[in-house]
């Protein structure tokens, strides 16, 4: 795996980058422990999570832990779980020594069905269709390749595009992707491909420097980052007309587009800094920032109403430090505190640090693409799951109080 970490991030996270670029095994211990359900967790939907030995368990209230897989260790790793958008199944990824499979399972504990098999390419990016009827995933060698493949295996997959870093997203319907491959203009592109008829088309706009795409919400228009060859601008593309919505900028954009595809945030990355948060309407309007919190990465809660920030300990001068960039020595343990800001007033929220595990730190720099096929933020929008080094953790955004759900490393809400 070699994706890019764009040039404001890699300052502020030397040792996410190492971790990403590499493939690390799950956490092993001797204690094979699964800690009892405990009420309150998973009160809306189950939570698909790692325990102590690697292996994959659905938390549901009242319930005791559901084992989805048994036999993670030496000869098998299981990585990527993924839910589906139907809160029904799960794909995830099984490293063997000779190969690597994709492997679909209902969350009912069903038997699981490999619908990927190779000994030369490895998945690492895993991302359903909103119908949870097609996965979209990144597979490398020398280089990365985005296939499809149906979720009930009724097919092979099939390759759409190769190209490195490779970022995309599905339309609400399920019918497109649109693409970023390659970076940056001229080397980058983006495209659009359309499932019925297997149909690639690129665009002749110059990709700016971001990461992930996005759509609107009714699928006519996309949201993309572009360049006049030296300035970036996010943009909103209806066919061949532009609207920009934000400043021209030489820094790097990141950004995310909320749930209902009514609102965009976005923040500007530089070498050593990088800009508060902004929300700007999807049409263009109502542009404003939100507190001066300076994040290494931001999620929105399904209902749109708030966006949680991830910020690195210590915390300087202001809420995130001075200039928001806070330079880690690799040989020393990474804190992060969750801070909630709520759109319709400002209110903000901070709340305690953790030691996040090595699992959780490699979905973060490119937060804004695992947005996208993952739920850190429970479907009521009330709690964030996130991984610890002390195991998978629920916090509630009303009272701060956290509850232990796994020994793990890693878990999802499963809708």
């Amino acid at each position: 795996m070699n994706r890019r970490i764009l040039v404001g991030l890699i300052g502020l996270v030397i040792i996410v980058g190492v971790a990403l670029l590499s493939w690390q095994p799950w956490r092993m211990s001797n204690d094979t422990s699964v800690p009892a359900a405990v009420a309150d967790v998973a009160r809306v939907a189950p939570i698909v999570a790692n325990d102590t030995t690697g292996n994959i368990i659905v938390v549901r209230e009242g319930n005791p832990p559901l084992a989805l897989t048994s036999d993670a260790g030496a000869s098998v790793q299981y990585l990527q779980i993924t839910p589906a958008p139907d809160g029904e199944q799960v794909v995830y990824v099984a490293v063997e020594r000779a190969r690597s499979r994709l492997l679909v399972q209902k969350l009912d504990g069903g038997a699981p069905r490999t619908v990927f098999e190779s000994s030369e390419l490895r998945p690492f990016y895993i991302y359903w269709s909103p119908d949870s009827r097609q996965i979209a995933f990144l597979a490398s060698d020398q280089t990365m390749h985005l296939y499809l493949v149906p979720a009930d295996g009724s097919s092979a997959a099939r390759e759409i595009r190769e190209g490195n870093p490779s970022y995309f997203a599905w339309t609400a319907d399920s019918t497109r992707l649109i693409l970023h491959t390659g970076g940056l203009a001229p080397r980058g592109s983006i495209a659009t491909y359309t499932l019925d008829g297997a149909k690639l088309d690129v665009a002749d706009a110059a990709p700016g420097n971001f990461q992930a795409p996005a759509w609107n919400a009714d699928n006519s228009a996309r949201f993309v980052v572009l360049s006049d060859g030296t300035r970036n601008r996010l943009v909103r593309e209806t066919g061949a007309v532009q609207q920009d919505l934000s400043p021209r900028t030489l820094d790097a954009i990141i950004f995310s587009r909320s749930p209902d595809g009514s609102q965009l945030a976005y923040m500007m990355l530089g070498d050593t800094s990088r800009s508060p948060i902004q929300v700007v309407a999807a049409n263009g309007g109502d542009a404003r920032a939100l507190p001066p919190v300076l994040p290494l990465a931001f999620f929105w809660s399904p209902d749109g109403s708030r966006l949680a920030t991830l910020v690195v300990e210590p915390r300087g001068i202001g809420p995130s430090g001075q200039s928001g960039v806070v330079f880690v020595a690799q040989t020393a343990p990474m804190r992060l505190h969750w801070e909630v800001t709520t759109l319709a007033d400002n209110a903000h929220q901070r709340f305690a640090a953790f030691e996040p595990s090595d699992e959780f730190l490699n979905l973060l720099p490119y937060f804004d693409q695992y947005a996208l096929s993952l739920n850190l933020w429970s479907p009521d929008s009330t709690r964030l799951v996130y991984g610890t080094a002390d195991g998978v953790h629920t916090l509630h955004i009303s009272d701060g109080n956290t509850t232990k759900i796994s020994d793990g490393t890693q878990g999802f809400w499963a809708k």
